[in-house]
């Protein structure tokens, strides 16, 4: 008899089941399992649709302080902060006597590491520095110009003073905030106005130790008159953390910022591998004055060639 029932006298029986309970009760063993209300999708409105498409288009490439944004630069431009461009007002330096002459003796000698063939006049400029400086770029790849500015540093101090340097500095604490004290005062000339900070300073792969051994270079001069990401690499900031770690024993970490031109020089601390510091040179400048057409390349294949140099971390 029950495998006659028909599916009309189960939902019968089911409609008087739920009868014989009061309202607000549920029955134990329910013939007829409810139904989920289904979830109508919420269309957006077209305000918000256009809103998202904004969005969308700001995040793809934004060019902001004259390099191509990275993902923190996009997140500020999505919020409609405004990033100052470095480049539009060039700091004005009066140098003096001293300055003048540590810039012809380094500039000449810049000169000579090169071969000759590199004209410097008899009164050079900073300007004339970094015309010279940047004469390194041509037919040589990014680890020959760092040999070019290592070898011009030995020559500028002599073997001796090396050695003396490397018994009374060994790497501590006091010795890699002697250092930052020195600097501001010792290369002004050279790239800006400094100042010495205090931070947290990994003096090995476990060891953190807060110490006064941070120089804060508030504009670089020398990429601000070069605007070039190549020539800060390749002529400061990796040639200055080998010449101090392997000739001088003191180690250093060069932390450039292409989005206002500043720089931490960190006494104390190992410079990282480069593979982990990639993603601190993703920028090419718009108007890098090592473009194509000052170096006169005609093809598109040397002009790639020169901006794979550019970019390249040492």
């Amino acid at each position: 008899m029950l495998g006659r029932l028909s599916s009309l006298d189960i939902l019968k029986a089911s409609q008087t089941h739920s009868q014989s309970f009061p309202q607000g009760r549920r029955s134990a063993l329910p013939l007829v399992p409810r139904r989920a209300p289904l979830c109508r999708p919420v269309h957006a409105t077209q305000e918000q649709q256009q809103e998202q498409q904004q969005q969308e288009q700001q995040q793809e490439q934004v060019p902001l302080g004259g390099a191509w944004a990275s993902s923190d630069q996009v997140s500020l431009a999505v919020t409609g902060q405004e990033k100052k461009d470095p480049f539009a007002e060039r700091t004005e330096y009066n140098d003096n006597f001293v300055d003048l002459f540590i810039l012809n003796i380094l500039t000449r000698e810049l000169a000579i590491q090169q071969g000759g063939g590199v004209y410097v006049p008899d009164r050079p400029t900073y300007d004339d520095f970094v015309r010279v400086s940047k004469e390194i770029m041509k037919g040589r790849t990014a680890d020959q110009q760092k040999t070019v500015i290592l070898k011009t540093l030995k020559s500028l101090m002599p073997g001796f003073l090396i050695t003396v340097y490397r018994g009374l500095f060994r790497p501590a604490k006091w010795s890699a905030e002697l250092n930052a004290f020195m600097a501001p005062l010792m290369f002004f000339w050279l790239v800006g106005d400094m100042e010495r900070q205090r931070g947290d300073i990994k003096i090995s792969p476990t060891e953190v130790r807060s110490q006064n051994s941070i120089v804060k270079i508030k504009k670089c001069r020398y990429l601000e008159a070069s605007g070039c990401v190549g020539a800060c690499n390749n002529f400061c900031k990796a040639p200055t953390q080998d010449f101090f770690m392997n000739d001088m024993g003191m180690p250093l970490t060069m932390k450039p910022n292409f989005e206002d031109l500043s720089c931490e020089m960190i006494f104390g601390q190992v410079r990282r591998i480069c593979s982990e510091c990639e993603d601190a040179v993703i920028a090419f400048f718009q108007h890098c004055r090592c473009g194509p057409r000052e170096w006169g390349f005609t093809t598109e294949a040397a002009s790639n060639a020169h901006k794979r140099t550019c970019l390249k971390v040492t």
